[in-house]
């Protein structure tokens, strides 16, 4: 109830909304799924900002 009414308050003052959802299957593989989404969605916003995506990066390699 909370997100929907957060949603509609979103959209009551121009912003768009949209949802992400799981696609079926197994516990593991709809985690995956949206990891890999945030994933993309993380890069996509540092080349629109302008940063270097790899180079401010938590994992040690």
């Amino acid at each position: 109830a909370d997100t929907e009414a957060a949603a509609d308050t979103a959209r009551a003052h121009g912003v768009a909304v949209s949802e992400a959802a799981a696609e079926e299957g197994h516990s593991w593989e709809r985690l995956a799924g949206l990891i890999a989404l945030t994933d993309y969605v993380t890069v996509y916003l540092a080349v629109a900002y302008g940063v270097e995506p790899l180079t401010h990066t938590l994992v040690v390699r």
